[in-house]
């Protein structure tokens, strides 16, 4: 072999091992961006589920992970990814929490507490990865979104509710910079958290025909009264002795103190209330009272946001609405988070007189249900119970 061709030769050589380091470092840089993929599918499992169920974290505290000023080495700085530090430790002392007591009320009567068997704060750690791993593939710090700042930043101070995470790619600067290895990955989708919406229909049994029960929407009514005297406006509820209801057809004003005589011989058509005075008043036959309330109430225990910090609150929240028509909607401004979460309806028919005593009462018992982001639905039947 010559010089010459020698020469071209170790050029050749030279001009493939370029190449060769070219494209290993090509695949470093893919290798890289995958690995920083996915720690962010990680943080976001651990933050926020998978977008069908709810997270242990949220689950456990019922919101999105704060960032508390926690001074972990003796500094008074934040570290690398202490941003993340309640994925990882109980760092402001939350612990967890159980039992609940709550008592339902029906129009200004009250009945025996329910207790509730709960578990709520601090179970973690919620990630697999070390807490001193939290880079990027490319050994960068991973940036946050809160929604105390809605920039990507690097955390200097306490703030509340983490929304989104980014790596700034090869470069650590926002910006597509000079290729694709310097693109930011960013992770937004956290805010689905608070995306939580249920909607509850309550059945209750029909007791009309005592040996076929079936279910049916509770009527709600708009008052319960004793028709022996005073005015009555229409639409008003009478309860008889018998558990029969009445509902007021017309206006009427019936002679103090006497008392009004029924005329049932035909249920479920208009009846006649006459009083002493002969005036009567037109009745509409209802039924029986078991599926007739005063009033209904829909009550979810969940984690208290504000409160799962102070150990000597209590922390656990009551999400209480008033059923209409059967149906109760529990949408994103009450703040409902996804999670195991408790539920407990209810409801009572006022009996008759000037303070009218409970004539029944009926739950459904305490239910645990699972929230998921989105939208709920769920239909409890409620007996007589309480």
């Amino acid at each position: 072999m010559t010089l010459v061709e020698l020469v071209v030769v170790l050029g050749l050589l030279a001009a493939l091992a370029t190449y060769a380091l070219v494209s290993l470092d090509g695949l470093s840089d893919r290798s890289r961006v995958d690995t920083t993929r996915h720690r962010l599918d990680q943080i976001r499992q651990a933050i926020a589920g998978d977008g069908l169920t709810a997270s242990r974290f949220v689950n456990d505290m019922g919101r999105l992970p704060n960032i508390p000023f926690v001074d972990i080495d003796g500094n008074s700085t934040f570290d690398e990814g202490q941003e993340f530090i309640e994925l990882f430790s109980d760092s402001t002392g939350v612990g967890t929490v159980s039992g609940h007591s709550y008592t339902p009320t029906v129009s200004t009567e009250s009945f025996t507490a329910v207790n509730i068997d709960l578990e709520y704060g601090w179970n973690g750690p919620y990630m697999e990865t070390s807490y001193d791993a939290l880079f990027d593939g490319f050994g960068n710090r991973f940036w946050v979104q809160t929604k105390d700042n809605n920039l990507y930043h690097a955390i200097n101070a306490a703030e509340t509710g983490i929304i989104g995470v980014a790596s700034l790619g090869r470069d650590d600067t926002a910006g597509s910079g000079l290729d694709w290895a310097d693109e930011d990955i960013e992770l937004t989708d956290f805010g689905a958290v608070e995306s939580v919406g249920l909607t509850v229909r309550t059945l209750v049994i029909s007791r009309d025909a005592v040996d076929h029960p079936v279910w049916g929407s509770p009527v709600i009514t708009t008052s319960v009264t004793s028709v022996t005297d005073g005015a009555f406006s229409e639409g008003q509820i009478y309860v008889a002795a018998d558990d029969q209801v009445f509902r007021c057809k017309s206006n009427v004003t019936l002679i103090s103190g006497t008392s009004p005589t029924w005329d049932t011989s035909v249920p479920g058509a208009e009846t006649n209330v006459t009083d002493g005075s002969s005036n009567t008043v037109t009745w509409e036959y209802l039924g029986q009272k078991h599926q007739y309330m005063s009033q209904m109430k829909a009550v979810i225990f969940v984690p208290d946001p504000e409160n799962i910090r102070d150990a000597t609150a209590d922390r656990i929240g009551e999400l209480e609405k008033t059923v209409t028509g059967g149906t109760v909607t529990f949408d994103t401004t009450d703040g409902l988070s996804p999670g195991i979460r408790w539920l407990f309806v209810y409801g009572g028919l006022l009996g008759t007189g000037s303070t009218p005593p409970i004539a029944n009462c009926y739950s459904s018992g305490v239910q645990c249900v699972e929230l998921n982001p989105g939208e709920n639905f769920l239909t409890v039947y409620l007996n007589q119970e309480l």
